[in-house]
């Protein structure tokens, strides 16, 4: 009887360096599929606050150029329908009843709170009082300039407001953590002068 001393090889398993391998690979790309995941969660969030604060200050300078577009004062004088200082805005609305008589107007203030990051919008009667009634309150906005110029080339009585805002006004500003928005606006009125205190 004759034994066949052949080389007896196993066709039916992995060896452990072909194992090992395939363990290195599949670590890999489970590393990479983790860390673009993590990446797109970041983008993510980072787009919905922008998209947050974008939201808040375009609230605010809506509300702002809608009060400005319906001013009213002395015809020969819009700028007297419009008065500012830091962090102020008083906008005069005339008492439809009696468009003659300034006396009885309503002057809707937009006021910053700089240490609460908000802008209040509330109601007064005179521009040289700060606000009585608030109406509305405007969350994370860190700037609010408004700025008054008289152009006596072309008659141009203009309002610049600045705006900005911040996701978490406590925090300094990180594109994808903590974002800012900024819009800046420019309203003309025909004047020759501001005649408001």
């Amino acid at each position: 009887m004759l034994l066949n001393r052949g080389k007896l090889t196993n066709s039916n398993g992995l060896t452990f360096t072909e194992l090992l391998a395939a363990s290195i690979i599949t670590g890999i790309v489970m590393i990479g599929v983790a860390s673009m995941d993590i990446s797109l969660r970041n983008a993510f969030e980072g787009t919905s606050k922008s998209s947050i604060v974008a939201s808040r200050v375009s609230v605010v300078m809506h509300n702002i150029s809608r009060h400005i577009l319906e001013a009213s004062g002395n015809p020969t004088s819009p700028g007297a329908s419009v008065a500012a200082s830091p962090g102020r805005l008083w906008v005069r609305r005339d008492a439809p009843a009696t468009p003659s008589n300034y006396a009885d107007d309503t002057w809707y203030v937009y006021q910053h709170d700089p240490i609460q990051s908000t802008v209040k919008y509330c109601t007064t009667t005179s521009s040289a009082t700060n606000c009585i009634t608030e109406l509305q309150k405007f969350q994370n906005i860190t700037t609010f300039e408004p700025t008054l110029q008289n152009n006596a080339a072309t008659n141009l009585f203009s309002v610049k407001i600045k705006l900005i805002g911040r996701f978490n006004a406590a925090q300094p500003v990180d594109a994808l953590a903590n974002p800012e928005y900024t819009v800046t606006s420019v309203f003309n009125l025909p004047s020759f002068s501001s005649t408001i205190p």
